[in-house]
């Protein structure tokens, strides 16, 4: 099998997850630096091939965002007076991690061991022992669920920026789909319709 036989999604999609976007956001320039490492003639620039080249790894993540559901985040998009970049998996790009995952690394030559399930376990721990997410379990809804309690689940308070209120339920939307944690994922999607006014 050779790298023909792979898209620059697939190289862009590993790169994420070798760089850690199982689990948090990463910079769409460390993207295409290690995406330029796998793949030079695909992410680098035509006329000086010796550099990399951000756009082919900008239009890939494009891509398996808006295409293939895959992960979210932007690139370089600008909101207020601060610059807001960053990817990470959705709950559907890990399964396609794992279906995909070996068959990309053999093509790439690549031997890349598993994101360890230990630390992310322990998270998943604490998230499931949180007020909010006991309560959750108790009632079968969020309905008496409290922002204060929501806001402890995420560890951020009521004043956050509804950015960082993103970041936090992608990241942990993230997690309970890699450690296949589907009432808990169920739980972060019913809490984030009813305290949809954090978000705006």
């Amino acid at each position: 099998m050779s790298n023909a036989e792979l898209t620059n999604v697939d190289v862009v999609l590993y790169s994420l997850y070798v760089l850690g976007g199982a689990k948090k956001k990463i910079f769409t320039e460390d993207i295409a630096k290690k995406s330029f490492e796998l793949a030079s003639s695909r992410f680098s620039w035509r006329r000086y091939s010796q550099y990399p080249d951000i756009e082919p790894a900008r239009k890939s993540l494009m891509e398996a965002r808006n295409q293939k559901k895959l992960i979210t985040g932007r690139a370089g998009e600008v909101k207020g007076l601060k610059p807001s970049d960053g990817w990470i998996f959705s709950p559907e790009g890990i399964l396609w991690l794992e279906k995909n995952l070996k068959r990309i690394s053999f093509t790439l030559g690549r031997v890349e061991k598993t994101v360890r399930r230990t630390e992310s376990s322990k998270r998943i721990a604490e998230l499931e022992t949180t007020t909010a997410y006991s309560r959750f379990i108790k009632d079968g809804s969020c309905v008496n669920i409290k922002p204060y309690e929501f806001t402890d689940f995420l560890n951020i308070s009521l004043d956050t920026p509804p950015s960082v209120f993103r970041k936090r339920i992608d990241a942990i939307r993230a997690l309970a789909a890699y450690e296949k944690k589907k009432k808990l994922l169920i739980f972060v999607a019913q809490c984030e319709e009813k305290f949809s006014s954090f978000l705006n």
